[in-house]
């Protein structure tokens, strides 16, 4: 298990999809406060999206989050010519996306070091995971800002994944549950003892206020466990001693 790392600064882009069904186009990966506004293909062959950054853009990180496909690639270029150009990351198959079990949310974190105005997602011809008529992606993000934090949080870390849901009761004792929408992921952690250097970090995250998105990502040998989140609660800091500091909980909640 690596640390975990806190991805912000999300990349401006232009989505443009070798297809795209009514209603669902490209733009709508990155509407982040609206994650349930997909882009969808209209085949389930090989289709392609191409982000352009408007200038070369130093890029160290993608994410997908709930896709219905688990073979893709990624490509880079400095200028929207395909194929035969660099794939990300320097390995010859396709990129594997999973499930995150917590969420039933297909999602991965794509580690990627390019400096280019272009790349372009190219999804393999498959078979939808849900047996839809086409492929589907909730959100992409594009990163140029990633920080791993410098140590862990002090364990145990606490996450869950639940639904929103309203309870009506009923003069009998009976009682009907009314579900407003899917898992959620939230988690939450502390620092029992932390140094000045790595205080300086928690107080990056602070920086980016609770409106701000940011990806929060694992960083364990399970890809898909990375989510597009806020921050929930206050961060605290209390001096235990000369250069030691308690960080109480801090909380992060998926945008879905």
């Amino acid at each position: 298990m690596g640390n975990f790392k806190i991805g912000y600064d999300f990349v401006a882009v232009t989505a443009t999809a070798s297809t795209s069904a009514a209603g669902y186009p490209a733009t709508n990966l990155s509407v982040y406060g609206h994650t349930k506004r997909h882009w969808r293909s209209t085949v389930t062959t090989e289709t392609t999206i191409v982000f352009n950054y408007a200038a070369a853009k130093s890029i160290v990180g993608i994410v997908l989050s709930d896709v219905n496909f688990t073979a893709c690639y990624i490509q880079a270029c400095a200028t929207d010519s395909w194929p035969g150009t660099y794939r990300l990351p320097a390995v010859s198959g396709n990129l594997t996306v999973s499930k995150d079990e917590r969420t039933q949310r297909y999602n991965i974190f794509i580690p990627a070091t390019f400096n280019l105005q272009y790349s372009r997602l190219v999804i393999t011809s498959q078979t939808p995971t849900d047996g839809a008529a086409y492929f589907r992606i909730g959100t992409a993000v594009h990163l140029d800002t990633v920080l791993t934090l410098t140590a862990n949080p002090f364990l145990p870390y606490e996450y869950s994944a639940d639904e929103k849901t309203v309870t009506n009761e009923f003069e009998s004792g009976g009682y009907e549950v009314v579900n407003l929408g899917d898992l959620i992921w939230e988690g939450a952690f502390s620092w029992t003892y932390l140094n000045a250097t790595n205080e300086g970090e928690i107080w990056t995250i602070n920086g980016l206020k609770k409106d701000a998105n940011l990806i929060f990502y694992e960083n364990i040998s399970d890809t898909s466990k990375v989510y597009l989140c806020r921050r929930r609660s206050v961060i605290e800091v209390s001096e235990l001693s000369v250069d030691v500091r308690r960080i109480p909980t801090i909380t992060l909640r998926e945008v879905y």
